[in-house]
Order: C-alpha cells, then structure tokens, then sequence
C-alpha cells in the first residue's frame, strides 16, 4: 500500500508528540521535539519567612515563667531612657548575677557576620540585606545601663547584654562567647551565667524598681515618637 508522504510525515509527528506526553505524565522534561535528553523536575526549595510576634511573645513568656521561678525580676518591655538615649532591650532580667537586658529578634533564613566590615547580613529565600550589628548593639545597651544605674545609686551592680534569635528554624553563624544565642540556648546561658556569677546583688527588687521607673520614660518616648511620625 502506498502512503502518501505528507500523511507519512503527519503520523510522524503525531507519534513524537504522544511520546513527549507520556514523558511528561512521568515527571521528565523533553527538550527538543526530536532530541532525547531529559532532566527530572526539581521541587522548589521551601520558602522562608521571617519569624512573627506570636514567637517573640512566646519567648517572653519562657523568660518570665523561668525568672518567677527562681525569684528573679523582670522589667518588660525594658525600652529604659536615659540622658535622652534610649536601650530598646525587649526584656530587663534582674538575677543575681546583676541586670541581663535581652534582645528578641526574629529573623529567619541565615544570619551571619559579613565577609568583611563589622555589618552582618541576613540571607533568606536567595535575597541578602544587611541588618544590624548585634555586637554594637549590645555594646550600646550595655554603656546606657551600667550609666543610669550609676546615676541611681547602683554604681556596683554588673551589666550584660544577650541577642536570641527566636525563629526556630534560623540558622546562626556567631563567633564564640559573643553573647547572640539561639532561643533553644538561653536557659543552658541563664543558668551558667546568671546563678554562678561570682557578685551578687543586694537588693535586686529595688534595682528592677528604678529600671521600671526609667522604661516607663522610655515607652512614652516610643509612643510620642511613633504619634509624631503619623503626624
């Protein structure tokens, strides 16, 4: 029987086609009409996020319940203002080892130093942005606190800051004993640091008193401030 060519050549390509279906429905990727190289497809990698309020608040919440425990003070939030600077400490811990302001921070992805500089930068889903130094920052908190407890009376009393990244899923890369922590690290932290310090604080009620008396300032500073930009 003799076919027709342009039959011959519609039957051809209808055969391709089919085959090229039939790669499709089993996960495989045809390039070309004729050629036979094929790739598997690849699942999309997870999307990132950053981390929300309800896990900053959670993380309080662990801080809180473990400072009722052992007797220890809270000032919450501890946004002291002092000499018209102010420490933005998510949480003022008076413990015996002397006052640990906190700072909760909820960056998701990775967060590392910079390759070079003293910025550190924080890589999620492809993006890197640089956020802030958590080292000057704590260094900043610290001078500010060890200042207004002098200026109260509480020359003696020690002074720590400590950075926790709360996203439980946050990979960190910190150099060691700097003091930014993971939140599944901060009791281990608490309970090294804290319980064994060597100094003890006399009157650590009267010491939370007068912090909370300066982070009442300090939350109306915020507040003015944030009224004012709506302005």
């Amino acid at each position: 029987m003799n076919v027709d060519p342009s039959t011959l050549l519609v039957l051809c390509l209808g055969a391709l086609l089919v085959v090229a279906v039939m790669r499709r429905s089993h996960g495989e990727k045809t390039k070309g009409l004729l050629g036979g190289e094929t790739a598997q497809k690849r699942e999309a990698p997870p999307v990132q996020h950053n981390g929300n309020a309800s896990e900053i608040k959670e993380a309080i919440g662990s801080v809180m319940r473990y400072a009722a425990r052992k007797d220890w003070k809270l000032v919450c939030p501890g946004c002291v203002l002092f000499e018209e600077k102010l420490c933005r400490a998510t949480v003022l811990l008076v413990g015996p080892g002397g006052v640990l302001g906190l700072r909760f921070y909820g960056y998701g992805g990775k967060v590392a130093p910079a390759a070079s500089g003293p910025a550190w930068e924080q890589e999620l889903n492809g993006s890197c942005r640089t956020i802030d130094n958590p080292l000057l920052v704590m260094q900043q908190d610290t001078k500010l606190l060890s200042r207004a407890l002098a200026a109260g009376g509480f020359a003696n009393v020690p002074v720590q800051s400590l950075s926790v990244l709360t996203h439980p899923q946050v990979s960190l890369t910190a150099p060691k004993g700097t003091n930014i922590l993971l939140r599944s690290e901060l009791k281990g932290w608490l309970e090294n640091h804290q319980e064994t310090a060597s100094s003890r604080v006399a009157d650590p009620a009267a010491v939370a008193a007068y912090l909370e008396q300066l982070a009442v300032q300090g939350q109306k500073a915020v507040q003015d401030a944030q009224e004012s930009g709506k302005s």
